[in-house]
């Protein structure tokens, strides 16, 4: 229901003036068309507040009344007149600004940076902890967190021809399996996910197609073989923690391929007159030739004994081929002309005649071969054949397609192509063992009938180049396909997380005296020195947390919380018998070092005043307290320090204890100086950064009475913060945790430290480290996480320190990038550029709806002795305005309130509905006539419903607040322009 709002930006930018004048013109307002203020200032409206509202409802209402009250101006006329002998006592010289400097025709410039995909590439996005599979393609990232079994998502390992369907086969069938190297651990080397393999049931592989229509490069439906060519990738982008290939760092593992081409018309062996088919074909960006064919079963080239045999649907893989790189393409040269390669090889042809046909109608070209421009060979070579020439290891093919004899000499001409670098390629062996370890080769044939039965499997479908030997990337790297030609890459791009993609969210522990009321059966306040761990987003981000239905960008509690308590007078006495107790653990803290003061407060019998009692403790157990005068009641019990498991108790003073609890929230009251504490377990507090999803944060002590131990300290709490993982797994919860644990320093005025993981078990609670935990994959996995991990949702581990942690929570889902391209462009482009000059008014280049508003500049003049200033009596007065703006009393508000309840409000008046219908009976009706409801994922909603009707709600109270922020800014950027 929102939209980004030029008025409402304009009221933002220009509010301080606007406010500062009051104003700068009076007439009516309206929002949204619904009249809002007259012209002469009334209001026109009245603000509804529901009968089950909550009191934000009454605040935000309240909030907007006032600004109806603020915008209450009408025109009245305006005059002037100058009084002279002022103006002579206070006028003073100023040098004109012609005289001295001109501040004219302000422009900005501005500095911009851009990052771009070069046209031509493959980009794609996936998420942390994922494998790539057709989810990547078709944006169901849901799909990438596991391995899939369904075609949706997967490719089979099948020999049936689809070559363009979604169920191409794999190019890993004949191979077996997709290589995998790298086994991803979720608690070691996956952030949270385990992948063993890429393949489900034998048969399923989780890989990702690359297609013409993605890369352009690729050929696609190409020539007379229809040819089209493929990449496939396989990768596993994670958090690597450090187990594989220890990095420490985002890492796509496993990552590896295939290049596969297709030939929509499989290319027959044999030509149409029987000889060898040369047929013309590309790999890798490259022409080549096809100069021999093994067929699949057979031992010789150009032979069919024992060929395999398959249905004309199907494939079977094997056999070879010789392939010759094309140097020159196929060309006309007529006797006498010379055809050359150039280059390193620099062979030489020339057609020296033509003979007449034979009996078989077939004319020999008579070619001359020279290298290097010496005469190497002379020799006939029949239409339809290929001639090899070698000198010393330079192998020339010459491939005479067509001759034509003529009557004269200048008609005589041969098609010949000329070609070298011929490449044996063996299907199941390496595609070339000097150049190109670790990449086999495949070759897929067919037979040539167009039933289902079975025939010979002359006809090439598909050669396929996979490689065997997975690796793995760290941003900024690129995997090549393949070693030679490097035709094509798939580069991992440096992470962009920005500081506009994250909340940080941080957690210390300090200590502070504090008064709160007493939690216990008096109530009287406490002020202890308070064991605080405060929970803080940005203070700019008011809203990040809801604390018992409240925004606020902070939490703070009470680690060691203290009650007070007595059963009520006792026998008057001056002396009475204490106990001191803490936790076993944290015995020691109380020592000469570190003495314990105890202040008592009793009520004297004689006169009901109150004295005290103090006594310096260097260890725990009875003591003495002696008062001034007999008391009869213990009325307070202070210490100097409060450590875990404290208890003060008096066995003969009315059964006076000061006990300490589990932790507590701390909050204020409105009105109230003194904090109130609930119990932490009992809080409800919210984190509103997680792409608009509520998670909650709760403080939990340890599973144990007395802590977890760790080393020589002891885990006596942690706090857990969750955040929803991905889009497609919203009933899943992550979870960062941090370990409260005792310092080891012994210092009883910070005892705890934030720098160990959480855990239920001392084994599993790592120094420098926070807890991670996840269930994405369906159990449970728990995760020592150090500085610089990041979740499957791109929330960072962003530092640790004994008295400090900080997370930065993504507000989104951060993916990371990939991009895939021919090997010799750079796929991701940055540009840096001075953008002006913009004048004022005028837009900012490549910024949607921003224009320039203002430029200030400060101006200083000097030397300006012994100016004077004459002509005052000449001076008149002209007011700059008709009229100004004055402030109108609003009227018959003792009547007409402004503010009312839904129940009392006039129907047949212009309505403000503060709250939806679960709240505001009218917000009801309006919401039934319009198809308006809510739900705790739907947007809130600040609109207009006929001409007399705004309806301003959101499904949480904090929404709803926001939206009547939203039409106070509507307000005022409506009274900008009436």
């Amino acid at each position: 229901m929102k939209s980004l709002n030029p008025k409402r930006i304009a009221a933002v930018v220009g509010g301080a003036a606007l406010l500062a004048t009051g104003l700068a013109f009076a007439g009516p307002i309206s929002v949204q068309n619904v009249p809002i203020i007259s012209n002469s200032g009334q209001p026109l409206v009245q603000i509804v507040v529901g009968t089950l509202a909550k009191p934000s409802d009454g605040v935000a209402a309240a909030n907007i009344a006032a600004a109806i009250g603020n915008l209450a101006f009408t025109s009245v006329p305006v005059t002037a007149s100058v009084n002279t002998t002022q103006a002579a006592k206070v006028l003073h010289a100023v040098i004109p600004s012609s005289a001295k400097y001109s501040l004219t025709n302000q422009q900005v410039y501005f500095n911009e940076s851009t990052t771009a995909y070069i046209s031509g590439t493959y980009s794609f996005s996936a998420l942390i902890g994922s494998v790539f599979n057709r989810g990547v393609k078709t944006d169901q990232y849901g799909a990438t967190k596991t391995l899939q079994s369904s075609s949706q998502y997967t490719y089979p390992e099948v020999n049936t021809i689809t070559p363009s369907g979604v169920s191409m086969p794999s190019p890993f069938t004949t191979y077996g399996s997709v290589p995998f190297e790298y086994s991803v651990t979720a608690s070691t080397s996956g952030g949270g996910v385990t992948f063993s393999s890429f393949t489900t049931n034998s048969v399923n592989d989780n890989i990702l197609r690359v297609t013409p229509t993605q890369l352009p490069a690729l050929a696609s439906n190409m020539g007379a073989n229809l040819e089209s060519e493929y990449l496939w990738l396989t990768g596993m982008p994670v958090f690597d923690q450090g187990s594989n290939n220890n990095i420490n760092q985002f890492n796509l593992t496993n990552v590896g391929g295939a290049y596969q081409a297709v030939f929509g018309n499989p290319i027959e062996f044999r030509s149409s007159s029987n000889g060898v088919n040369n047929a013309q074909i590309q790999l890798f960006g490259q022409n080549w030739t096809i100069i021999n064919y093994m067929l699949p079963g057979t031992s010789s080239y150009n032979s069919t004994a024992g060929v395999s045999n398959t249905i004309s649907l199907d494939t079977v893989a094997g056999g070879g081929l010789s392939l010759a790189s094309s140097l020159e393409p196929e060309k006309t040269v007529y006797v006498g002309q010379n055809y050359s390669t150039g280059g390193a090889e620099n062979f030489t042809v020339q057609v020296a005649d033509i003979g007449q046909p034979n009996s078989n109608g077939i004319s020999p070209a008579a070619l001359k071969v020279y290298l290097n421009g010496a005469l190497y060979n002379t020799t006939a070579v029949n239409p339809g054949t290929t001639a090899k020439f070698n000198d010393s290891g330079h192998n020339l093919y010459v491939k005479v397609y067509q001759t034509f004899a003529g009557l004269y000499a200048y008609e005589k001409y041969a098609k010949i192509q000329l070609y070298s670098n011929v490449v044996n390629v063996t299907s199941g062996n390496e595609f070339n063992s000097t150049y190109d370890k670790g990449w086999n080769v495949d070759l897929l044939w067919t037979n040539t009938t167009s039933t289902t039965s079975a025939g010979n499997a002359i006809a090439l479908q598909s050669i396929i180049v996979f490689n065997t030997t997975p690796t793995y990337l760290t941003p900024g790297q690129s995997f090549d396909f393949i070693g030679s030609p490097k035709a094509y890459k798939l580069t991992f791009e440096q992470p962009s997380f920005g500081s506009g993609t994250y909340t940080p969210v941080s957690l210390k522990t300090s200590e502070s005296n504090v008064k709160y009321i007493n939690p216990g059966s008096l109530g009287e306040n406490i002020t202890e020195p308070v064991q605080m761990l405060t929970v803080s987003a940005p203070s700019s981000l008011s809203n990040a947390f809801t604390v018992g239905g409240v925004p606020s960008s902070s939490v703070t509690y009470d680690l060691i919380p203290l009650s007070f308590s007595n059963t009520g007078t006792f026998v008057p006495a001056n002396t009475i018998s204490a106990d001191l107790n803490v936790d076993s653990n944290f015995a020691n803290q109380i020592s000469s070092t570190h003495p314990l003061t105890v202040k008592f407060q009793g009520l004297t019998s004689s006169s009901n005043t109150l004295v005290t009692a103090t006594n310096t403790l260097t260890t725990i157990g009875t003591f003495t307290p002696t008062f001034p005068q007999n008391v009869k009641e213990i009325t307070n019990i202070t210490v100097s320090y409060v450590l875990p498991g404290m208890r003060i108790s008096t066995s003969s003073a009315g059964g006076a204890a000061l006990t300490s609890n589990t932790p507590a929230e701390m909050y204020l009251r409105s009105g109230q100086s003194n904090y109130n504490l609930i119990t932490a377990s009992s809080a409800q507090i919210q984190f509103n950064q997680n792409n608009g999803q509520r998670p909650d944060f709760n403080i939990n002590p340890a599973p144990v009475a007395n802590g977890i131990k760790v080393g020589n300290s002891y885990e006596l709490f942690s706090y857990t913060m969750s955040e929803y993982p991905v889009p497609a797994n919203q009933t899943s919860i992550d979870s960062f945790a941090v370990g409260i644990v005792n310092s080891s320093s012994a210092s009883p005025t910070s005892p705890f430290i934030l720098n160990y993981s959480a855990g239920a078990s001392s084994s599993n609670i790592a120094h420098d480290n926070v807890t991670y935990e996840t269930n994405t994959q369906g159990s449970t996995v728990i995760i020592n996480a150090a500085q610089g991990f990041y979740s499957e949702k791109g929330s960072e581990v962003a530092s640790i320190s004994p008295s400090s942690v900080t997370i930065n929570f993504a507000r989104g889902v951060d993916m990371l990038n990939f991009v895939v391209s021919p090997y010799n462009i750079t796929a991701v482009s940055k540009h840096f550029k001075t953008v002006g000059p913009v004048g004022i008014g005028q837009p900012v280049p490549n910024v949607p709806n921003v224009t320039v508003a203002n430029v200030t500049a400060n101006i200083s003049v000097s030397d300006v002795s012994g100016a004077t200033v004459t002509g005052i009596s000449n001076l008149t007065a002209i007011p700059s305005v008709s009229s100004a703006t004055t402030p109108v009393l609003l009227k018959n508000l003792t009547t007409s309130p402004l503010v009312v309840l839904n129940s009392t409000a006039n129907p047949s008046s212009n309505l403000i509905l503060i709250g939806s219908g679960f709240v505001n009976g009218l917000s009801a009706q309006v919401q039934a006539a319009n198809n308006v409801t809510f739900t705790p994922t739907s947007a809130p909603v600040l609109q207009a419903f006929g001409s007399n009707r705004v309806l301003i709600a959101g499904y949480y109270a904090n929404q709803t607040t926001a939206e009547a922020n939203a039409f106070i800014q509507d307000l005022y950027a409506s009274a900008s322009t009436s």
